[in-house]
């Protein structure tokens, strides 16, 4: 009896162990979303925040949606260094702004086991409102846990964000209490309080079909806060259920770019570049 009791036990815990959403997360039930840095041939000569009618037709793409987004951080980039993104947006013609709380991990080599390990090691393991997902560039993998909260923007123009203080607030109030207590107890909420706004940019998003596969392109204008040089950057992303899904549609997608001869060797720099702009 005593030995039958010892197999239940361990059939419920490894029961516990196969369900549990993000501790035991792998490469295998984590979605992708894979990324390719389009050259700027791809731009309308005329307006550089556009794509090309050329291009429109070789991606199947639709009309564009005008998207203004700011990241939120702090003089010291506290957020930035610390492997936190914290993004503000209101799409054209939306009735909701969208908070955005993500923490990434670099995926060294291909092995995501050893990113989930360190997200492990930050309490990701209990996290149930954080939702993982695999970024695969040109040549890098990024794993990230990211959460939504999307508040009404009523009362506001279309496009329109909110004032600086009343952006920092609501970021604040609402923030995961894995990103607030990082490290220590309310960190995230008091490196808000001296708060900035590193945008905004109102840049452009595409959907189509291409080669078969649902893709989006958007185009961000941005202008270096120093020189005041843009800096136009064309993103071609898409989505995947797991690897072996994105490992596919990957080489599909990226012969298909190489094949037009509009594909980058380099890998999703968006916001680093943003950071880059606001921060010199």
């Amino acid at each position: 009896m005593k030995k039958m009791t010892r197999i239940i036990v361990k059939a419920v815990a490894a029961l516990a162990f196969a369900v549990s959403p993000m501790f035991f997360a792998t490469a295998e039930d984590i979605p992708f979303e894979v990324k390719f840095i389009l050259d700027n041939k791809v731009l309308d000569e005329s307006d550089k925040t556009s794509i090309s009618k050329t291009y429109i037709e070789a991606f199947g793409l639709g009309k564009p949606t005008p998207i203004n987004v700011t990241y939120l951080d702090n003089k010291k980039k506290a957020f930035n260094e610390a492997g936190w993104t914290n993004r503000l947006r209101v799409k054209g013609g939306a009735k909701k702004f969208e908070y955005t709380y993500k923490k990434r991990y670099a995926v060294t080599d291909g092995n995501i086991d050893a990113a989930l390990a360190l997200a492990k090691a930050d309490g990701f393991a209990d996290q149930k409102e954080l939702e993982p997902e695999i970024d695969w560039g040109y040549s890098k993998m990024t794993l990230s846990y990211s959460m939504d909260y999307e508040p009404s923007n009523e009362g506001y123009g279309d496009l329109v964000l909110p004032e600086l203080a009343d952006g920092l607030k609501v970021a604040a109030e609402n923030m995961p209490a894995i990103e607030a207590n990082f490290g220590k107890k309310n960190w995230g909420t008091k490196a808000l309080k001296k708060g900035k706004f590193v945008g905004p940019i109102v840049y452009k998003k595409y959907k189509g079909k291409a080669n078969g596969v649902k893709v989006s392109v958007e185009v961000w204008p941005i202008e270096n806060q120093k020189t005041h040089e843009v800096e136009y950057l064309a993103e071609f992303s898409f989505d995947a259920d797991n690897y072996e899904d994105a490992k596919a549609k990957r080489q599909k997608m990226q012969d298909f770019l190489k094949e037009l001869g509009v594909l980058k060797n380099v890998d999703s720099l968006k916001t680093s570049t943003v950071y880059n702009a606001y921060y010199n």
